[in-house]
């Protein structure tokens, strides 16, 4: 997706590329208890055409950031009563029926819910190895990590550490069986706009939210001293610290840097 989180009433832009030409469709799913089913769908296309887009390459050898400069092929228009939550687009390629999901959140940013949700993007993108690279040496070609990895790539796997369908999902399916009241925004929506928690009672952090800007930890303290209630269900907490840079394109906030331990040049 063209970003982690939509305002309601926004549009939101998929770049797919398919191995070999031809049509695909997407469904649009919004995650949810709704009476134990999962979640609910909310949109769907016709026949899409599905053309195959450059290979993502490594745009920096120095910290081995690999992205995947492709167009945008779908437009989704999210509706301005859409409810914010966690979504799932699954594309489906009508050839052979394989699948692929395409995660984001969509946003009120209005709300005043008691409970703001905290979904970690930032532990996806670190665990993703698509293109050959993540933030981690075991999951690396030739075992040498990258310093910075894009959000501009799709997931190589639902990996274990960072599948957002087990952590995050289980606990949202919880809170909306029980009838809380929720609004839902990623971490890098804290880093961009920290002024939201303000609007709410009780930050919720569920699962395994390990990569943090500085941003993102002076905002979450200034609101506790505020008088914020914070809820971790979750490990490994706020463990690195990262920052945003552009995206060799020039978009901001679509490359995550993490060094580490290790700080060679940086």
């Amino acid at each position: 997706a063209s970003a982690l989180s939509v305002q309601r009433g926004g549009s939101l832009g998929f770049k797919v590329s398919v191995a070999v030409p031809g049509a695909y469709t997407i469904q649009v799913y919004r995650l949810g208890y709704y009476g134990g089913t999962g979640g609910r769908l909310v949109a769907s296309t016709g026949n899409l055409t599905g053309i195959t887009q450059p290979a993502c390459t490594v745009t920096n050898t120095a910290t081995r950031l690999v992205e995947c400069r492709w167009t945008t092929r779908y437009t989704l228009a999210v509706g301005a009563d859409w409810t914010s939550g966690l979504y799932v687009a699954k594309l489906r390629l009508n050839s052979n029926g394989k699948e692929s999901p395409v995660f984001f959140v969509v946003r009120n940013d209005a709300s005043t819910a008691k409970i703001l949700f905290q979904s970690s993007f930032t532990t996806s993108a670190a665990y993703n190895r698509y293109g050959g690279y993540s933030l981690y040496d075991f999951s690396s070609t030739g075992g040498l990590r990258a310093y910075k990895v894009s959000f501009d790539r799709p997931s190589a796997e639902l990996e274990e550490y960072s599948n957002l369908l087990r952590y995050e999902y289980n606990m949202i399916r919880w809170l909306e069986s029980q009838g809380y009241d929720v609004s839902y925004v990623t971490n890098l929506d804290v880093h961009t706009n920290p002024s939201r928690l303000s609007q709410h009672k009780v930050l919720l952090d569920a699962g395994h939210n390990e990569y943090w800007s500085l941003e993102m930890r002076n905002a979450v303290e200034n609101a506790r001293n505020a008088g914020m209630h914070l809820a971790f269900f979750s490990s490994n907490t706020a463990y690195w610290r990262v920052r945003f840079e552009p995206s060799t394109s020039g978009v901001a906030n679509r490359v995550m840097v993490c060094y580490k331990s290790a700080t060679p040049g940086d």
